[in-house]
């Protein structure tokens, strides 16, 4: 039996699927029953604030295999903010690289990322939830481009998104997937991490 903890954000949590409650309950179903999967999503994290919080709740549990789905947040930016997205991008991958050495050196735990979704800018670009707040599709490709760098830094599997999801069909509100992206991101996910660990995962 394994250990599987997922950290994140909102899209991890949940949100947006009305049917299951996100793709991490769905990944669930579709693994062998013998392995328990935590939900560790927490809406509105960035990458600091998984930083903070990882020592805790990843010391309460064994954690086998760690997935990590942060940046979506970090790639947000606001009205009034400097913009430099050399600079934003690659404090982001510090961080990240952080929080994978983290997991790989302290808890000794396998890893896996999974890529950023795709926004719909005609919702997000600016937010029509909060008008002050920007999600556009160039810093989410920039993000998830350095989100697969470090991923291959650290030798990890990487869960490509972008492409996966379709922002007519899959969204709800233009950020957090429904639950057909939902689904497609779990199958996804499954996917990967079969191929990825097939002896942790009994297979």
């Amino acid at each position: 039996m394994s250990t599987i903890c997922v950290f994140g954000d909102s899209i991890v949590f949940g949100c947006g699927d009305t049917e299951q409650g996100g793709w991490v309950n769905r990944l669930r179903s579709h693994l062998d029953t013998s392995h328990d999967v935590y939900n560790y999503g927490v809406s509105g994290n960035s990458a600091p604030d998984l930083m903070l919080r990882m020592l805790g709740e990843i010391s309460a549990r064994k954690s086998d295999i760690v997935i990590i789905g942060i940046g979506i947040n970090d790639s947000m930016y606001q009205d009034g903010q400097d913009i430099q997205e050399s600079r934003d991008v690659k404090l982001f991958g510090v961080r990240l690289a952080i929080i994978a050495s983290f997991v790989q050196k302290k808890f000794k735990s396998k890893l896996l990322f999974v890529g950023l979704t795709p926004v719909d800018e005609s919702l997000t670009h600016p937010s029509v939830w909060m008008p002050h707040l920007h999600y556009t599709r160039k810093r989410v490709e920039l993000f998830d481009r350095e989100i697969k760098r470090v991923s291959r830094t650290y030798n990890s599997p990487f869960v490509p998104l972008l492409n996966t999801l379709n922002i007519t069909t899959d969204l709800a509100d233009g950020l957090h997937p429904n639950s057909s992206g939902h689904q497609k991101i779990a199958a996804a996910v499954h996917s990967v991490l079969i191929r990825a660990y097939p002896h942790d995962l009994g297979i």
